[in-house]
């Protein structure tokens, strides 16, 4: 008796394959392979493998079969074909969603071409090795892997945990922008009319701020150098990919301000969770660190110069090393031990909460996040809902730039550029500022001069 064998494998991927002819009418019909990886994800490719219609099995109506008539020894290694076939492209499914390689209609054919060993030169073969090592989200992967060695302009080596983290997220973006388009991203095809579409999906349909866009295209760029030092071949136009971001005058931040911060230092509570989440808020106001170095501060950071305490920690981001005085503020929440270990996520939902309590409500203009959206969206509210850890660092420099040369802030909160540090606080360049601070300080140095004297 001939036993009919169901060649649907499921995986975890929950993949399928079936095989099929697209028409009986014909004395030799093509048999097609049919992909699903999930729901929406379908592919149906030729196989170029060839049947008569009469030694097909199928129970539907779509000529979704197998090969009938194991007595012939045609069909017989036909069939052994299509099941080596079907065991292929499972596992390669498989393997490519392990290392993030797009599955598409491109990818199937140089799956079945693999399969059937129909890549025969040496010529052919380096070529799909080729097109494959031109894949905009294999040389993301590729420049991951490298992170550990990896050797920036200034000689410092490796990717921060932050940089790795974003690549990821950026791979992840341009995986769900092929699936968008169905079709792979080459970088020797990332050409202008690229850039239109896919700046046209960043802010029309997925709706991401301009800032954020404009992140992506910098990666892409940063991609596509890190790819042509690989011999890797990429589009000239990618050094020609404007980067973007929100202009100043569309830019709104908000800060503590040194009397917000000692109205929440006085604000008094009995719960422990809030209280903790006060001191951390506090604490991070007066040293001007992103929130990943603040919340990894130990007893260990603090060190004793010329018989005063200072914090001492190298950034993780910029991996600088800064050392940060201590304000008579700070040092009252440090009396008390340094606030005990909490999650970003959870000191962001609970800073709020302390500030709605302390009555920091001023309804003010901002962008909050709108959870249904999933997209920050413009509008009044009262200010403790637009807080966040982020808030904490820029409070420190916003204070004190109007007291404190720039460069001194910036060896504490890490900037490079002066540009940039005036950017993060949405500052233009203040000359009066500088010219009075200068005059300040030369009066100053006179004044210790004559008491000297």
């Amino acid at each position: 008796m001939i036993i009919y064998v169901n060649l649907i494998i499921q995986i975890k991927l929950m993949a399928t394959v079936k095989f099929k002819l697209r028409t009986e009418q014909t004395e030799q019909a093509t048999i097609y392979s049919y992909l699903t990886v999930k729901r929406g994800k379908q592919y149906l490719t030729s196989t170029g493998l060839t049947i008569s219609p009469k030694d097909w099995k199928s129970k539907s109506n779509s000529l979704t079969g197998f090969p009938k008539n194991i007595g012939n020894p045609h069909i017989k290694n036909l069939r052994a074909s299509l099941t080596k076939l079907e065991s292929h492209l499972l596992n390669e499914v498989n393997r490519a969603n392990a290392i993030g390689s797009v599955i598409n209609s491109d990818w199937v054919k140089s799956q079945i071409l693999i399969c059937f060993d129909r890549v025969t030169s040496e010529t052919e073969k380096e070529q799909v090795e080729q097109a494959e090592q031109n894949k905009l989200t294999v040389q993301i992967q590729n420049y991951i892997n490298d992170a550990p060695t990896y050797v920036h302009k200034s000689g410092k080596v490796g990717l921060s945990k932050v940089r790795i983290k974003t690549l990821k997220n950026f791979k992840r973006i341009i995986q769900e922008f092929e699936e968008f388009t169905n079709s792979s991203l080459l970088l020797k095809e990332l050409d202008f009319d690229f850039e239109k579409k896919f700046n046209k999906w960043i802010l029309e349909t997925k709706k991401f701020s301009k800032n954020y866009g404009g992140s992506i295209i910098r990666d892409i760029k940063a991609i596509g150098k890190y790819s042509r030092k690989r011999n890797i071949e990429v589009n000239p136009h990618i050094e020609f990919m404007q980067k973007y971001k929100q202009q100043k005058t569309d830019k709104i931040i908000h800060t503590f301000s040194l009397q917000e911060l000692e109205k929440i230092e006085n604000w008094k509570t009995n719960n422990d969770r809030l209280n903790n989440a006060r001191n951390w808020l506090i604490f991070g106001c007066n040293i001007g660190q992103r929130v990943e170095d603040l919340l990894n501060i130990t007893s260990k950071n603090f060190v004793e110069i010329n018989d005063k305490t200072y914090i001492q920690l190298t950034q993780e981001k910029t991996s600088k090393d800064v050392i940060i005085p201590i304000t008579k503020q700070c040092q009252r929440i440090l009396d008390k031990g340094i606030p005990n270990r909490i999650s970003q996520q959870k000191l962001n939902a609970y800073i709020k909460e302390v500030c709605e309590l302390a009555k920091i409500n001023q309804i003010v203009t901002g962008d909050l996040y709108n959870k249904e959206t999933k997209r920050k969206e413009r509008g009044k509210f009262p200010k403790y809902k637009l807080m966040t850890t982020h808030s904490f660092r820029r409070s420190f420099a916003s204070n004190y730039y109007i007291d404190i040369p720039t460069p001194v802030i910036m060896e504490i909160t890490g900037h490079a550029k002066e540009s940039t540090f005036l950017e993060y606080i949405n500052k233009p360049v203040d000359k009066t500022r500088n010219a009075n601070l200068m005059l300040e300080l030369i009066e100053l140095a006179e004044k210790k001069k004559l008491t000297k004297a």
